[in-house]
Protein backbone atom coordinates (compact mmCIF):
# COMPACT_ATOMS: atom_id res chain seq x y z
CA UNK A 1 0.00 0.00 0.00
CA UNK A 2 1.17 3.55 -0.62
CA UNK A 3 2.68 5.48 2.25
CA UNK A 4 0.32 7.89 3.94
CA UNK A 5 -2.62 5.48 4.06
CA UNK A 6 -4.26 5.57 7.42
CA UNK A 7 -7.55 3.76 7.19
CA UNK A 8 -9.32 1.63 4.61
CA UNK A 9 -12.81 2.89 3.93
CA UNK A 10 -15.72 0.70 2.80
CA UNK A 11 -16.13 0.13 -0.92
CA UNK A 12 -17.14 3.54 -2.22
CA UNK A 13 -15.93 6.58 -4.15
CA UNK A 14 -16.52 10.26 -4.82
CA UNK A 15 -17.38 11.76 -8.18
CA UNK A 16 -17.46 15.54 -7.82
CA UNK A 17 -16.62 16.54 -11.37
CA UNK A 18 -19.45 14.60 -12.97
CA UNK A 19 -17.86 12.53 -15.72
CA UNK A 20 -15.02 14.90 -16.31
CA UNK A 21 -11.87 12.88 -16.34
CA UNK A 22 -8.84 14.79 -15.35
CA UNK A 23 -5.22 14.49 -15.59
CA UNK A 24 -2.06 15.81 -14.43
CA UNK A 25 1.41 17.16 -14.81
CA UNK A 26 3.32 20.14 -15.77
CA UNK A 27 5.85 22.83 -15.14
CA UNK A 28 4.86 25.36 -12.53
CA UNK A 29 6.27 28.69 -11.41
CA UNK A 30 6.70 29.17 -7.68
CA UNK A 31 5.00 32.31 -6.40
CA UNK A 32 6.43 33.53 -3.11
CA UNK A 33 4.21 35.90 -1.17
CA UNK A 34 5.66 39.19 0.00
CA UNK A 35 6.63 39.24 3.65
CA UNK A 36 7.55 35.55 3.77
CA UNK A 37 11.30 36.00 3.52
CA UNK A 38 11.77 34.37 6.90
CA UNK A 39 10.28 31.11 5.63
CA UNK A 40 12.24 28.44 3.85
CA UNK A 41 11.44 28.46 0.14
CA UNK A 42 10.32 25.06 -1.19
CA UNK A 43 12.84 23.43 -3.48
CA UNK A 44 11.91 21.26 -6.44
CA UNK A 45 13.23 17.73 -6.72
CA UNK A 46 15.62 17.00 -9.61
CA UNK A 47 13.58 16.74 -12.83
CA UNK A 48 10.51 18.28 -11.19
CA UNK A 49 9.15 21.85 -11.12
CA UNK A 50 7.17 23.89 -8.61
CA UNK A 51 3.89 25.63 -9.24
CA UNK A 52 1.63 27.78 -7.09
CA UNK A 53 -2.00 28.43 -8.03
CA UNK A 54 -5.38 28.70 -6.33
CA UNK A 55 -3.96 28.38 -2.83
CA UNK A 56 -1.75 25.32 -3.39
CA UNK A 57 1.92 24.69 -4.06
CA UNK A 58 2.87 21.38 -5.68
CA UNK A 59 5.58 19.74 -7.78
CA UNK A 60 5.18 17.89 -11.10
CA UNK A 61 7.62 16.34 -13.59
CA UNK A 62 9.21 19.19 -15.55
CA UNK A 63 8.07 17.79 -18.91
CA UNK A 64 4.42 17.93 -17.88
CA UNK A 65 2.52 20.67 -19.70
CA UNK A 66 0.34 22.53 -17.21
CA UNK A 67 -2.16 25.33 -17.76
CA UNK A 68 -3.30 27.60 -14.94
CA UNK A 69 -6.98 28.10 -15.77
CA UNK A 70 -7.41 30.59 -12.94
CA UNK A 71 -5.13 33.19 -14.57
CA UNK A 72 -5.95 35.43 -17.53
CA UNK A 73 -9.30 36.13 -19.15
CA UNK A 74 -11.60 33.38 -20.38
CA UNK A 75 -10.69 33.78 -24.06
CA UNK A 76 -6.99 33.52 -23.25
CA UNK A 77 -7.56 30.42 -21.14
CA UNK A 78 -9.59 28.75 -23.88
CA UNK A 79 -6.90 29.45 -26.47
CA UNK A 80 -4.16 28.13 -24.18
CA UNK A 81 -6.12 24.95 -23.47
CA UNK A 82 -6.97 24.41 -27.15
CA UNK A 83 -3.30 24.71 -28.08
CA UNK A 84 -2.26 22.33 -25.31
CA UNK A 85 -4.74 19.63 -26.35
CA UNK A 86 -4.53 20.27 -30.11
CA UNK A 87 -4.31 16.53 -30.83
CA UNK A 88 -7.27 15.61 -28.65
CA UNK A 89 -10.56 17.30 -29.72
CA UNK A 90 -12.44 15.24 -27.13
CA UNK A 91 -10.30 16.72 -24.35
CA UNK A 92 -10.80 20.23 -25.71
CA UNK A 93 -14.56 19.82 -25.53
CA UNK A 94 -14.44 18.33 -22.04
CA UNK A 95 -12.24 21.05 -20.59
CA UNK A 96 -14.20 23.82 -22.32
CA UNK A 97 -17.21 22.99 -20.16
CA UNK A 98 -15.20 22.98 -16.96
CA UNK A 99 -13.51 26.26 -17.83
CA UNK A 100 -16.94 27.82 -18.35
CA UNK A 101 -18.04 26.46 -14.98
CA UNK A 102 -15.03 28.10 -13.32
CA UNK A 103 -14.25 25.28 -10.90
CA UNK A 104 -11.27 23.77 -12.75
CA UNK A 105 -8.11 25.64 -11.83
CA UNK A 106 -5.24 23.57 -13.26
CA UNK A 107 -5.00 21.04 -16.06
CA UNK A 108 -1.94 19.21 -17.33
CA UNK A 109 -0.88 16.53 -19.79
CA UNK A 110 2.26 14.58 -20.62
CA UNK A 111 3.37 15.57 -24.16
CA UNK A 112 4.10 12.00 -25.29
CA UNK A 113 0.49 10.96 -24.63
CA UNK A 114 -1.26 13.80 -26.48
CA UNK A 115 -2.57 11.62 -29.31
CA UNK A 116 -4.31 9.13 -26.98
CA UNK A 117 -8.09 9.43 -26.48
CA UNK A 118 -7.38 9.57 -22.73
CA UNK A 119 -3.87 10.99 -22.30
CA UNK A 120 -1.82 10.82 -19.11
CA UNK A 121 -3.22 13.93 -17.51
CA UNK A 122 -4.56 15.61 -14.39
CA UNK A 123 -6.72 18.47 -13.21
CA UNK A 124 -7.38 20.42 -10.06
CA UNK A 125 -10.94 21.42 -9.19
CA UNK A 126 -11.54 23.82 -6.30
CA UNK A 127 -15.03 24.22 -4.86
CA UNK A 128 -16.50 25.89 -1.76
CA UNK A 129 -16.93 23.63 1.27
CA UNK A 130 -18.49 24.13 4.68
CA UNK A 131 -15.91 24.60 7.43
CA UNK A 132 -17.31 21.56 9.25
CA UNK A 133 -16.75 19.14 6.33
CA UNK A 134 -13.93 16.58 6.75
CA UNK A 135 -12.20 14.20 4.33
CA UNK A 136 -14.06 11.28 5.91
CA UNK A 137 -17.36 12.91 5.01
CA UNK A 138 -16.38 13.14 1.34
CA UNK A 139 -16.53 9.38 0.91
CA UNK A 140 -20.05 8.24 1.72
CA UNK A 141 -22.22 10.78 -0.17
CA UNK A 142 -20.73 9.72 -3.51
CA UNK A 143 -20.47 5.97 -3.04
CA UNK A 144 -23.24 5.04 -5.47
CA UNK A 145 -21.88 7.27 -8.25
CA UNK A 146 -18.39 5.84 -7.92
CA UNK A 147 -19.63 2.26 -7.96
CA UNK A 148 -21.73 3.03 -11.04
CA UNK A 149 -18.70 4.41 -12.90
CA UNK A 150 -16.17 1.76 -11.87
CA UNK A 151 -15.51 -1.54 -13.57
CA UNK A 152 -16.40 -4.26 -11.08
CA UNK A 153 -13.58 -5.16 -8.72
CA UNK A 154 -11.36 -2.16 -9.51
CA UNK A 155 -12.55 0.36 -6.92
CA UNK A 156 -10.25 1.31 -4.03
CA UNK A 157 -11.18 3.88 -1.38
CA UNK A 158 -8.86 4.93 1.43
CA UNK A 159 -8.43 7.65 4.02
CA UNK A 160 -4.86 8.96 3.88
CA UNK A 161 -2.67 11.53 5.62
CA UNK A 162 -0.31 13.81 3.70
CA UNK A 163 1.63 16.98 4.39
CA UNK A 164 -1.34 18.90 2.97
CA UNK A 165 -3.71 17.20 5.41
CA UNK A 166 -6.15 14.31 5.53
CA UNK A 167 -7.26 13.05 2.13
CA UNK A 168 -10.08 10.93 0.72
CA UNK A 169 -8.45 8.73 -1.95
CA UNK A 170 -10.30 7.03 -4.81
CA UNK A 171 -8.90 4.77 -7.52
CA UNK A 172 -10.74 2.74 -10.16
CA UNK A 173 -10.87 1.69 -13.81
CA UNK A 174 -13.83 2.82 -15.90
CA UNK A 175 -15.18 2.29 -19.39
CA UNK A 176 -17.25 5.50 -19.29
CA UNK A 177 -16.27 8.88 -20.68
CA UNK A 178 -13.88 9.44 -23.58
CA UNK A 179 -12.23 6.01 -23.48
CA UNK A 180 -11.53 3.14 -21.08
CA UNK A 181 -9.07 4.44 -18.52
CA UNK A 182 -7.92 4.54 -14.91
CA UNK A 183 -8.80 7.40 -12.61
CA UNK A 184 -7.22 8.42 -9.30
CA UNK A 185 -8.63 11.24 -7.17
CA UNK A 186 -7.21 12.93 -4.08
CA UNK A 187 -9.69 15.08 -2.15
CA UNK A 188 -8.75 17.56 0.57
CA UNK A 189 -10.76 20.11 2.56
CA UNK A 190 -9.15 23.18 4.10
CA UNK A 191 -10.05 26.80 4.79
CA UNK A 192 -13.56 26.58 3.41
CA UNK A 193 -12.49 25.02 0.11
CA UNK A 194 -12.43 21.52 -1.32
CA UNK A 195 -9.41 20.63 -3.47
CA UNK A 196 -9.79 17.69 -5.83
CA UNK A 197 -6.82 16.45 -7.85
CA UNK A 198 -7.81 13.83 -10.42
CA UNK A 199 -5.22 11.90 -12.43
CA UNK A 200 -6.32 9.89 -15.49
CA UNK A 201 -4.51 7.60 -17.92
CA UNK A 202 -4.94 4.48 -20.06
CA UNK A 203 -5.24 1.37 -17.86
CA UNK A 204 -1.87 0.12 -19.13
CA UNK A 205 -0.22 3.31 -17.84
CA UNK A 206 -1.67 3.14 -14.32
CA UNK A 207 1.38 1.74 -12.46
CA UNK A 208 3.61 4.49 -13.83
CA UNK A 209 1.08 7.32 -13.64
CA UNK A 210 -0.13 6.46 -10.14
CA UNK A 211 3.47 6.62 -8.92
CA UNK A 212 3.83 10.10 -10.42
CA UNK A 213 0.52 11.16 -8.84
CA UNK A 214 1.51 9.90 -5.40
CA UNK A 215 4.88 11.64 -5.54
CA UNK A 216 3.25 14.91 -6.59
CA UNK A 217 0.60 14.81 -3.85
CA UNK A 218 3.26 14.17 -1.21
CA UNK A 219 4.87 17.51 -2.15
CA UNK A 220 1.63 19.49 -2.03
CA UNK A 221 0.97 22.28 0.46
CA UNK A 222 -2.35 24.08 0.90
CA UNK A 223 -2.32 27.67 2.10
CA UNK A 224 0.60 29.39 3.77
Amino acid sequence: MAQGKRQLAPDGYTFLVGRAHIFSFGTFALIVAAGCSNKEEPKAMPGWSLTSASGITIQFPSELKVSDLSSGDVDEIRKRTKDQFSKSPEMQKLIEGLVANGSMKLVGMMPNSASQPMPNSFNLVVQPAASSVTAVQLIEPNRAKMKAAAISGTLTVELRDYKAGQCAYFEFDTASGLAAHSQISYMFVKGGSQYVFTFSCPVSEKPKWSSVAETAIKTMQIGS
